[in-house]
């Protein structure tokens, strides 16, 4: 009995017991699917490496699609991935891989809350160029990889190398500790010291330069030394040296660089070539011989081929030895008036005609391979060259790879290309009147270097003439979905290397999808689409809302007047030496203050201000520009007045005389008649007077008959003459005022039409110059000119005398000391009078028998020479 009670009892135990399981499995399938009905966070789910060597590819996916940005860092070099809204999950401690080029992945999360973002770095053996996109087919899951270079040249094969063993393992372990690590070298990351040693001028450095770049700049003359891949490290911006015609090294500092530029202690600095040394750089003299820095350059064979620092051709450019085409060099320079773009490659590569467009030309060079360290733009504008900017940069197009050079020209040209060998030279013609720009002061060094990417819009550089706006920033992809902006402010800075403050009042968020485009672009959009300002003072930029900033302008304003308003009031006195005292009082007025006052004294010459410090040193800046001396102008002219005549007289006349005592015919004692021409009357007696012109003759041919008596008179005249006056009248007037200078007499009339009866009037007859110049900035002379030079003329008898008038009224524009015509009058009358008796005068020849002739010409010039002179 009991046994039975025992097992029931036990039986009623483990009912009640699987009745409890089966309660609790139901409560947690509930909640289960309570939990998998909830969207889990934003979290990395898996950072894997696939693949060997170059075709290594590095997948970060997540639990749900991914928003990124993506760029490259030179120093270390590295990938960087900024994931918005995504949390590192189990990846936030740093994963060491050491295979292929890949040497680890780091992860760290940036931001809280809603702004949370996780930032991947893939740490890379040397300095490769990487891409990154999106899957396909799972938008949430990312792959990062190598560029590969183009299939090799089936012409020109590789060299055979021997193969490695069968069962060699891994090159991951690391190097016995008798490995001579003392021979390896790493790549210079800063430069320690500039010293100038007896016969050169020596760069040290933390390691071996890996690339650097050198070039002349004129007025003054100088050279300019980029380093490439360093910092400075160096306590002075200039480094004085004074010697190798070395004056000083002045030092500047970029993302990307360190330039150094070399100014010559004289005029002119003498030619010099750099070379790679155990310490870093020399700068060495090319007159001094060959073996200068011999000693101070590292020995090649002390460093073996596959040691980590070898140089940079050995390491960047593995594929030259197997005959792929790869850019070697793109140098720019200007010979006489070409500007001339040559590109070396290690390969012959095809080569397309330039395309022209609105902001220059385009070459492009097929299947080609663009190392990193030329992946950047020449700046150009420093020369007097039609080129502004070459930039190199790297495409994709149907499987190949291919390099575009962007060539920015200031206006479109004409050019020439062509192939030398294994260098391409693009040739484009200057224009005459290209210049270099001007060169502003040597002790700013960012006004003649390389400066980064502007990020103000308004301190964006304008392409001439058609007013578009340049970016030259680092090339970014930002790919987001709703992201918050000051995160995307935050990666902006980190990329253009400059100092972010964004306003509290800057909230928000943007989605946006920019692919290769220049961080200031990509800033500039942002700015306008979320209507926002910038203030950039030096490498410190202030983002805020417009509206903000206009309020902080207008709040900077009235901070203004009431420091203004509790300045003390002090007064001054200042001289006017040459200036008009009411002229500067009224100058004076534009600059003072509210509570300023201005008062002048014209019997001292003075003015009296009462005003604040700040109004009264820009009254005396003001006043020392304005009260100078006038210059002096002299101004002289010469008036030249010819006349020349010339008149002649020819004549024939006959005389018939009949006298008759008697009066037997019709009661006519006498009669005398004579036709012909006008001839002089022949003198009473043979020959003619001292004052009688020409020549008179007469001749008498006797009488035909008792009573009738026939005579000829002839004569024969001719007069010339030639008058020459010349007036050259002076005067000397201050800049800007009129002068005149006068002479000649007042002619009297008499004025019968008067009211007051007969008045006598006086106009005047003078030789006068009236002038009011005025000095332009380029040191030519401005004239207002009235020369005159009017005369009494011959009156008729019992007639007024009239009054003949020679003017000329202009205005011109002559250099200092030239000589110029204002005015010419010509004026050539030529008369000539045919008079006989009618019919027998116009038989041919026996005409003039019967006719006088008379012939007169008269020339009259005018010429006014003007020549002004500045004497003070």
């Amino acid at each position: 009995m009991r046994i039975q009670l025992t097992i029931s009892r036990n039986l009623t135990l483990l009912s009640l017991l699987g009745a409890l399981c089966g309660c609790a499995a139901t409560n947690a399938s509930v909640m289960g699917d309570k939990e998998t009905s909830q969207p889990s966070a934003p979290v990395i789910r898996d950072i894997r490496v696939t693949g060997e060597g170059d075709n290594a590819q590095v997948s970060i996916s997540a639990n749900r699609p991914l928003a990124y940005t993506f760029y490259m860092a030179a120093n270390p070099p590295k990938a960087v991935v900024d994931l918005a809204q995504v949390q590192p999950g189990a990846f936030s401690a740093p994963m060491e891989i050491n295979a292929g080029n890949i040497k680890r992945i780091a992860t760290s999360r940036v931001g809280e809350g809603e702004a949370v973002m996780t930032r991947v770095e893939v740490f890379l053996a040397k300095n490769v160029e990487m891409t990154a996109a999106t899957d396909a087919t799972d938008k949430g899951t990312m792959h990062l990889a190598f560029v590969p270079p183009p299939a090799p040249a089936p012409a020109a094969p590789a060299k055979a190398e021997p193969p490695a063993p069968a069962a060699a393992p891994e090159p991951v372990a690391p190097k016995p500790a008798s490995t001579p690590v003392a021979v390896e070298r790493k790549t210079a990351d800063a430069i320690t010291a500039i010293t100038s040693r007896k016969d050169f001028l020596e760069i040290q450095t933390t390691g071996e330069v890996a690339d650097f770049k050198t070039f002349r700049l004129t007025k003054p003359d100088r050279l300019v030394l980029d380093v490439f891949g360093v910092k400075s490290a160096l306590a002075q911006k200039v480094v004085p040296v004074n010697s190798l015609g070395i004056e000083t090294v002045r030092v500047g500092a970029y993302p990307d660089k360190v330039r150094l530029v070399l100014d010559a202690s004289g005029d002119s600095l003498p030619a010099f070539t750099v070379e790679k040394t155990a310490a870093g750089l020399a700068v060495v003299p090319s007159s001094a011989p060959a073996a200068v820095a011999a000693k101070h350059r590292e020995p090649e064979q002390e460093t073996p081929a596959l040691v980590t620092g070898a140089a940079p051709k050995a390491e960047s450019k593995p594929v030259v030895h197997a005959g792929a085409p790869e850019i070697d060099s793109i140098e720019f320079k200007v010979v006489d008036t070409i500007s001339r773009i040559a590109i070396e490659t290690t390969a012959p590569c095809d080569v397309e005609k330039p395309v022209k467009s609105a902001e220059g030309l385009t070459l492009t060079l097929k299947n080609c391979i663009l190392p990193r360290k030329w992946q950047r733009h020449l700046d150009t504008s420093a020369f007097a060259s039609v080129v502004q900017k070459v930039t190199p940069y790297q495409v994709k197009v149907k499987g190949r790879h291919d390099v575009k050079v962007q060539v920015a020209l200031r206006r479109q040209t004409s050019y020439e290309l062509r192939r030398e060998g294994g260098v391409i030279y693009l040739d484009l013609k200057n224009p005459a009147d290209i210049t270099a720009p001007p060169v502003a002061s040597e002790s700013t060094m960012p006004a003649e270097s390389e400066r980064p990417a502007p990020v103000v819009v308004k301190s964006q550089a304008v392409s001439p003439g058609d007013g578009k706006k340049v970016y030259t920033g680092r090339r970014i992809t930002l790919e987001f979905s709703d992201a918050d902006i000051r995160k995307i402010f935050q990666l902006i800075a980190e990329v253009s290397n400059l100092n972010f403050i964004v306003g509290d009042d800057v909230t928000g968020t943007i989605s946006l999808k920019l692919v290769n485009v220049p961080w200031d672009q990509a800033l500039d959009v942002i700015l306008e689409n979320k209507g926002l300002g910038m203030q950039r003072d030096g490498n410190i930029v202030q983002i805020r809302p417009k509206s903000k900033i206009l309020t902080l302008a207008d709040e900077e304003q009235k901070a203004k007047k009431t420091r203004e308003q509790g300045m003390e009031l002090k007064t001054e006195v200042f001289d006017v030496n040459y200036a008009a005292v009411g002229d500067i009082a009224n100058q004076f007025n534009a600059l003072k203050s509210e509570r300023g006052l201005i008062s002048s004294d014209v019997r001292t010459n003075r003015v009296i201000v009462k005003d604040i410090a700040p109004a009264l040193a820009e009254m005396k800046a003001l006043l020392k520009s304005l009260d100078i001396p006038e210059k002096q102008v002299l101004i002289e002219a010469r008036i030249v007045e010819a006349t020349s005549d010339f008149s002649r007289d020819i004549g024939v006349q006959w005389g018939i005389h009949y006298k008759d005592g008697s009066a037997s015919i019709l009661n006519i004692n006498g009669v005398d008649t004579g036709f012909g021409g006008i001839v002089t009357p022949p003198p009473p007696v043979g020959f003619p007077s001292a004052s009688t012109p020409g020549g008179q003759v007469g001749i008498s041919f006797g009488t035909l008959t008792s009573n009738l008596q026939v005579d000829m008179r002839l004569s024969a005249a001719a007069t010339a003459g030639l008058v020459k006056i010349v007036s050259s009248p002076k005067v000397v007037t201050l800049n800007n005022k009129a002068a005149k200078i006068s002479q000649g007499k007042m002619q009297p009339y008499l004025n019968t039409s008067s009211t007051e009866g007969a008045k006598t009037e006086f106009v005047e007859a003078a030789l006068s110059l009236e002038v009011t110049p005025h000095i332009t900035a380029d040191g030519s002379i401005s004239m207002k000119i009235k020369a005159t030079n009017n005369s009494v003329g011959a009156a008729a008898v019992g007639a007024q005398p009239p009054i003949n008038k020679k003017e000329a009224t202009t205005e011109l524009l002559v250099k200092n000391g030239e000589t110029t015509v204002i005015g010419g009058i010509y004026v050539d009358d030529d008369t000539e009078t045919n008079t006989g008796v009618p019919f027998l005068m116009d038989i041919p020849l026996l005409g003039w028998l019967f006719k006088s002739n008379n012939k007169t010409k008269t020339k009259t010039e005018l010429l006014i020479f003007i020549t002004p002179k500045i004497v003070s």
